[in-house]
């Protein structure tokens, strides 16, 4: 068509105003500087936040709890969420090449899966562990040891990790050709060979890293804020009715 128009390829982009044919999103000009202060600033203190979390549960050996380790694998969780999430969400959109190697482009997603995923089971496990010690503290020392809470954190991270696993097989990188710009881009993106499988590996994450673990907090939550709450204030009110008299029996 170029021979034909007797146009270069410069001005026959020039002359009909044509964009690219691969879309690379871009981050207006406006909010650049905005956007950058801020995730840099998001990074810096996640960084040092969750090191420092981990630095004094681990240097504190005799004083360790059920909680600290929670807290701890946590805090491992959003120390990789801050390194392998935000400097890639930072860059991508002006570093197209940022991921081109075949490992990486699988490692990443990975890591990023199994980080999100963790942090949400840990939170499932310590909402787990406050129900019980209000609701039934006697059971509680019994229930969850130390030793207990590792297994559990052993189960967390290697769940999680399964769920992230497909993407060692999904993702793939691609090299696209722009033949108007006659540009190379290369990309990391997941490649299923049916779209139905996508769909499936979507509702599962949806099912098993979102919804399940969001409706088991906040029905553990409900009974703790339902507990201590509502409860109380029932026993207050029942207190405050007694005679005068009967409270002196009480407290004696």
């Amino acid at each position: 068509f170029l021979k034909i128009s007797n146009l270069t390829r410069k001005e026959f982009i020039e002359t009909y105003n044509l964009p690219p044919l691969v879309y690379v999103p871009q981050i207006p000009t406006s909010l650049k500087i905005p956007f950058v202060v801020l995730y840099v600033l998001i990074f810096l203190l996640a960084l040092f936040g969750n090191s420092t979390v981990i630095f004094i549960n681990f240097r504190r050996k005799p004083t360790r709890t059920v909680s600290s380790y929670f807290i701890s694998s946590l805090a491992v969780s959003d120390l990789l969420i801050s390194i392998f999430c935000i400097p890639i969400t930072l860059l991508y959109p002006k570093e197209t090449d940022l991921i081109t190697g075949e490992f990486l482009c699988k490692m990443v997603p990975f890591i990023q899966i199994t980080a999100v995923s963790t942090g949400i089971f840990t939170m499932m496990c310590i909402a787990i562990e406050r129900f019980q010690g209000i609701l039934y503290p006697l059971q509680l020392q019994n229930s969850y040891t130390v030793g207990k809470a590792i297994k559990m954190l052993v189960a967390v991270w290697l769940s999680a990790m399964a769920i992230a696993s497909p993407m060692w097989y999904a993702q793939k990188v691609e090299v696209i050709h722009d033949f108007l710009y006659n540009t190379y881009y290369t990309c990391c993106r997941e490649d299923w060979p049916l779209p139905q499988y996508r769909q499936a590996y979507t509702t599962i994450i949806l099912l098993l890293v979102f919804l399940i673990p969001l409706v088991t907090m906040a029905f553990l939550y409900g009974k703790v804020v339902h507990e201590l709450w509502v409860k109380q204030r029932v026993h207050d009110a029942m207190f405050q009715a007694l005679p005068g008299s009967e409270i002196k029996k009480i407290t004696r």
